[in-house]
C-alpha cells in the first residue's frame, strides 16, 4: 500500500477518525508497515506487550485458550488494551488471509502523545465507544 493510501486507511480508522489531515500524517510518519502473512499470528495471548498495530487492510481471528472469540479488519486496533493498560496480551491474534498492518511502538506513542495532545483524546473516545457497545 502506498503512503497515501495508507493515510486514507489510517485517517479512517475509528481511533483516529476526526484527526485531521495532518496529524494523520504525523501518526503515519511514526509508524511501519508490515505484512502479516495468513495464518501468522501477531500477537500471542501471555506475551509481553509489544507494539499496538492499526489494520490496513485484511483480516485477523482474535484468540484466547483455543478459542476464535473476534475477529478484526481494515480500521481496527490489535494489541490496544494490553498497550494501554500494560501487563501481557490478552488474547492471540492470528492472521486469517494476507493482510498489512501499521506498527506503532510504545516510543513512537510516546512521543506523539506528548507531542500532538488531541491523539490522547480520540484514542480514548474510541475506546470508550468501543466499550459501550
Amino acid at each position: 500500500m502506498n503512503r497515501s493510501d495508507a493515510a486514507r486507511a489510517l485517517g479512517a480508522t475509528p481511533l483516529l477518525a476526526g484527526l485531521g489531515e495532518d496529524l494523520v500524517d504525523r501518526v503515519l510518519a511514526e509508524t511501519r508497515a508490515e505484512v502479516v502473512e495468513q495464518g501468522r499470528a501477531l500477537v500471542v495471548e501471555g506475551d509481553p506487550v509489544g507494539d499496538l498495530y492499526l489494520v490496513l487492510r485484511g483480516r485477523f481471528a482474535v484468540v484466547s485458550r483455543g478459542q476464535a472469540i473476534a475477529a478484526i479488519g481494515a480500521g481496527e486496533p490489535i494489541g490496544e488494551i494490553a498497550f494501554f493498560a500494560g501487563g501481557t496480551r490478552s488474547a492471540s491474534v492470528v492472521a486469517l488471509r494476507n493482510s498489512e498492518v501499521l506498527v506503532l511502538s510504545k516510543s513512537a506513542w510516546d512521543r506523539l502523545s506528548r507531542d500532538v495532545p488531541e491523539i490522547g483524546q480520540a484514542v480514548l473516545a474510541a475506546l470508550a465507544q468501543r466499550l459501550a457497545r
